[in-house]
This record gives C-alpha cells, structure tokens and sequence, in this order.
C-alpha cells in the first residue's frame, strides 16, 4: 500500500469478501443455474482475499484472492476503495505483476461490489466431484500465485560432436611383434 493508502481493516476485508460471495450468489440464481456449466456439487466461496498493493499498475490499494463458483474459478482483484477504480472500462485488459509473473487480468463489475479485476484459473467446473476439492485447489492456486516460480535447473551442456576433419584412426601396434607378424593369428584359422 502507499502512504496514503491505509491498509484495508480485518472487518472491511471481511465486508468486502460477502459482499463479493453475495454478488456472486446473484448470478448464480439470475443466470446460471440449471445450464450444462453449472456443477451443482459446488457453492460460491471467496477465498483469501488479503491486502495487495497495485500502486505500480496505477490502482492503489486492492484485495487479491481467489472466488470459487459452480461455473468458473477467478483470481479476483478488488479495489479497497471501489469509487477508486470507476473509470475501468468493462472488457478492458490489464497485465498485472504477482510474484509467480505476469497475470492477464479483464476489468468487470459486478452489482453490489462493483469494479473488479479476474483472470480464469478454471472453468467450467466440470472436473471437481466437490467443493472441498475445489478449495482446495484454490487455496493452492493462490499460493502459487503468491510464491515466486523456483529457478530453473541450466539446461545439461550439449556434448561437442567432432564434425569436422577425418574419422579418428584406429590405434596402430607399433610394437616389433606386431611388425614382424606374430601375435596375429592365421588368416583363415582362429584362436585355439
């Protein structure tokens, strides 16, 4: 947050967090239930929502967690101050930094909680037998998200082919033995 942001309150992130789940809840009933992308095994859950600092986006202070629905799964972004983000345009694309990388974020609204940012981790919800299984899914998204990628191992050094030049040559005897002929069997007989 800036130093003119105050960070938001354990109760304003719990308002804001059922105000979301609430809006959500809306959707559900206006339009989503009873189509082939709603699992009816899942309920609308926001997860996480904690304090996030989007003043190098030009946003200010926001919320950042994950909301789970019987439709999709979303990296939501909140404004901590709603009136904050009124000129976001609906549709509007926003590349965001988190610490796993860049997240391609798209500005919405929603009635009761207004401006906010997602980005789809899952959808349609098809795959998750329960709702459990999907928190926990979100809970470990959102770690990852949170959580710098662990460096990469180099890749292995290529070994050097010999390209160029003649075939190595086989190694030559140059023992007395070997130029006098002995120690080579006859031709046409082998060893005994």
């Amino acid at each position: 947050m800036t130093a003119t942001d105050p960070v938001p309150t354990a109760a304003a992130i719990a308002a804001r967090t059922a105000a979301l789940e609430a809006a959500y809840r809306r959707v559900e009933e206006a339009s989503m239930r009873g189509l082939p992308v709603h699992n009816p095994a899942l309920r609308v859950e926001a997860l996480g929502l904690q304090p996030w600092d989007l003043t190098a986006a030009g946003l200010g202070a926001g919320l950042l967690g994950v909301v789970v629905t019987p439709w999709c799964m979303n990296v939501v972004l909140l404004p901590a101050d709603p009136a904050a983000w009124d000129a976001l345009a609906e549709g509007e694309k926003h590349d965001l930094a988190l610490p796993c990388g860049s997240i391609s974020f798209t500005a919405g609204r929603l009635e009761g909680v207004g401006p906010l940012l997602t980005a789809s981790l899952f959808s349609p919800m098809q795959d998750f037998a329960d709702h459990e299984g999907a928190v926990i899914t979100a809970r470990f998204a959102l770690a990852d998200l949170l959580n710098q990628p662990p460096a990469e191992a180099p890749p292995p050094e290529a070994r050097r082919r010999r390209t160029e030049g003649p075939p190595p040559k086989a190694a030559v005897d140059l023992s007395r033995r070997a130029a006098l002929g002995m120690g080579r069997a006859p031709r046409g007989r082998g060893p005994r």
